[in-house]
């Protein structure tokens, strides 16, 4: 890969024929490459609603969330996720939740998932509807320029 973050020099401390100390620099050393993941951990953000009270009538009244802060447990990204791996890669509910506890360190139950991927649903449930209703609209269904194999020839798929 061209992209490296990090670079780990070695030398040969000594001739591998007659122990000589050995100094200096190739310029062209022998590359070999790792690619790992980096630790994956959630980011919890804890935010504490105080309730305070009123000096003059001894109301109590207590914070709000701000409106970009998810009222559920869990976040935006996190969501996408549980939803992703029950759509595009179908993983049932409990092998979602072992995934992510065993991935992510989130412990999370089947009914949260569930109840993720139904709001997911919903949400899309309306956008989804134009997407279709516009595609059927179009002249072409897809076009995907295919050269075959025994032909030689494009291929185009079409209404």
């Amino acid at each position: 890969m061209e992209r490296v973050d990090e670079v780990v020099e070695h030398h040969p401390d000594a001739c591998r024929r007659y122990g000589m100390l050995l100094q200096g620099e190739d310029l062209a050393p022998l590359r070999h490459q790792v690619i790992e993941i980096p630790p994956i951990t959630p980011v919890v953000i804890e935010h504490r609603l105080h309730r305070l009270v009123c000096p003059c009538c001894s109301t109590s009244t207590c914070a709000t969330l701000p409106a970009d802060v998810e009222a559920t447990r869990y976040g935006p990204k996190l969501s996408a996720l549980a939803g992703l791996l029950g759509s595009a890669y179908p993983l049932s509910f409990s092998k979602t939740q072992v995934l992510l506890d065993q991935l992510l360190g989130v412990e999370i139950s089947c009914g949260t998932i569930a109840t993720i991927r139904r709001d997911l649903s919903t949400a899309l449930e309306q956008p989804m509807k134009q997407v279709i209703a516009f595609a059927r609209q179009q002249p072409v269904v897809a076009r995907c320029q295919l050269r075959s194999r025994l032909t030689h020839a494009n291929c185009y798929l079409s209404s």
